[in-house]
């Protein structure tokens, strides 16, 4: 005599499509939500606000280039040196 162990069947038909419709269901909240924020990103004033921030830190990064230039390599560093010769001999 063999011993038989009984057989289960377990279906997932159901489950599965449960789950998928959640998936859907998500995925759909998701794509709202991705939409929201592109259409908040994309906002006239919001670009405008950005344009301009971003202007004046390329703006003020340029005009301290250009300093720093005049300092290190132009006109401003011969003047500069001549101060600092001209404290260093007079004490």
């Amino acid at each position: 005599m063999t011993d038989r162990l009984p057989i289960i069947r377990i279906s997932f038909e159901h489950m599965a499509s449960q789950i998928h419709a959640m998936i859907s269901q998500e995925l759909v909240g998701m794509d709202e939500m991705v939409q929201k924020a592109v259409e908040d990103a994309c906002d006239p004033r919001r670009i405008e606000n950005m344009i301009q921030t971003m202007t004046d830190a390329v703006l003020r990064k340029a005009i301290h280039n250009e300093i720093e230039d005049f300092f290190f390599h132009g006109k401003g560093r011969t003047a500069l040196r001549a101060a600092i010769n001209k404290t260093l001999e007079h004490g």
